[in-house]
């Protein structure tokens, strides 16, 4: 039996995982799983390692866990790649280990726009819409404008920059890099080269959510603080997301 090519994507909340992840699914040959050590993970498993699995099994061991999923024989017989996707705070020991295993391919996929995840992660808290697939129409999402405490951001800022410090001091093996801001179609033939399959005709998985002005999500009488905080951080271009072309 062939064996699969084996890959985690190593990224943070609110940063594209869903979209990629779930784009390279519609690819024949690729089974991509979602945030295996979710603390609800029901969802985020294919259907050919659930309906033979439970994750409780592995409650308390998740590197065994992300190992039963990568080296699934049923999964194996079916596909040519298999991989899923975490972030550091999930499972941080399992997390240097598999970043370690350099016969593990690792996609680090990573959202400049800090001010974008930022506000991203309260929007979703705020409306209970995570994600929208890419086969459903466009919805208005209803939004209240957000709050912004200049001390809270650049802690998360801080913390952002550490989760992804630690994958590039930890990985080994065959690294790819990815930018949100750069999600196009020249990019997904690159994770599909760097994985190993033909490229194809693949299916967006998932629609953005939000407007790309990223300053306007935030209640106007605070855009001064945010752009000062903008302009001591080194970034005033996260006022706003440009799409990927």
């Amino acid at each position: 039996m062939p064996i699969p090519t084996k890959f985690i994507l190593l990224s943070n909340a609110r940063s594209g995982t869903s979209l990629v992840m779930s784009t390279l699914n519609s690819h024949p040959d690729i089974c991509c799983h979602g945030e295996i050590f979710h603390p609800k993970p029901r969802f985020h498993f294919r259907e050919i390692w659930s309906d033979h699995h439970d994750p409780a099994d592995f409650e308390g061991a998740p590197l065994s866990l992300a190992r039963a999923v990568l080296d699934d024989p049923r999964t194996a017989e079916r596909f040519a790649v298999v991989g899923f996707k975490m972030w550091k705070a999930q499972a941080p020991g399992a997390c240097k280990a598999l970043c370690r295993d350099a016969a593990l391919r690792k996609i680090i996929l990573e959202r400049k726009n800090k001010l974008a995840t930022f506000s991203s992660g309260m929007l979703a808290k705020q409306t209970g819409v995570w994600n929208l697939s890419g086969d459903r129409k466009a919805v208005a999402i209803k939004a209240e404008k957000l709050p912004f405490n200049a001390e809270r951001f650049r802690k998360y800022v801080q913390t952002q920059r550490e989760v992804f410090d630690f994958y590039e001091r930890h990985v080994e093996g065959a690294v790819l890099r990815v930018s949100y801001e750069e999600l196009n179609r020249e990019a997904f033939d690159g994770i599909l080269a760097f994985l190993g399959v033909e490229s194809a005709e693949l299916t967006e998985g998932k629609k953005k959510l939000h407007s790309s002005d990223i300053l306007n999500r935030f209640s106007e009488d605070r855009h001064p603080e945010i752009l000062r905080t903008l302009d001591e951080l080194g970034h005033p271009e996260w006022v706003k997301e440009a799409p990927a072309t």
